[in-house]
């Protein structure tokens, strides 16, 4: 199956949404509540020229959207160095497995790379799928460094 990816456009704005319901739907239980409007103006800060921040789509050769990622450029609290930090990844599970995913994190990596970035960071906390999410990451040359944790209130 071919898979593309592109940078998110406002036109991709709806399929996108789509796409973040399925991933919330996942979240058993979900600790925060979907505020469409919030993914909205943060989907548009990414789309619309901000530097510090990117939204990549994937498709498939029929054009449907596959998944997403959103990340963004800091520096650290220690230091001026900057690192990116992917903050929401998220593959339709019909296209998990395939190309989807890697793609998109080559692209992520790439952009980053363009940006001058010293590190990567991926911070899961979304517990889906954590062996098939770890052995991913490593896969594409990520290495296990900490845990999150989380406390509902």
């Amino acid at each position: 199956m071919s898979i593309t990816i592109d940078f998110a456009n406002p036109y991709d704005i709806l399929d996108l949404l789509v796409l973040g319901r399925e991933y919330y739907a996942e979240l058993s239980p979900p600790n925060v509540s979907f505020d469409k409007d919030k993914v909205i103006q943060t989907m548009h800060r990414a789309i619309d020229g901000n530097k510090q921040s990117v939204l990549f789509i994937s498709r498939d050769g029929d054009n449907t959207m596959t998944g997403y990622l959103y990340g963004g450029i800091g520096s650290h609290f220690y230091s001026n160095d900057r690192g990116c930090t992917l903050h929401s990844m998220y593959v339709s599970p019909k296209y998990r497995g395939g190309l989807s995913a890697i793609k998109l994190m080559h692209a992520f990596k790439r952009w980053g790379v363009k940006h001058n970035i010293k590190v990567f960071y991926f911070n899961v906390a979304s517990a889906i799928r954590m062996e098939e999410t770890d052995r991913f990451l490593q896969k594409v040359g990520f290495q296990l460094s900490g845990g999150n944790y989380v406390l509902n209130m």
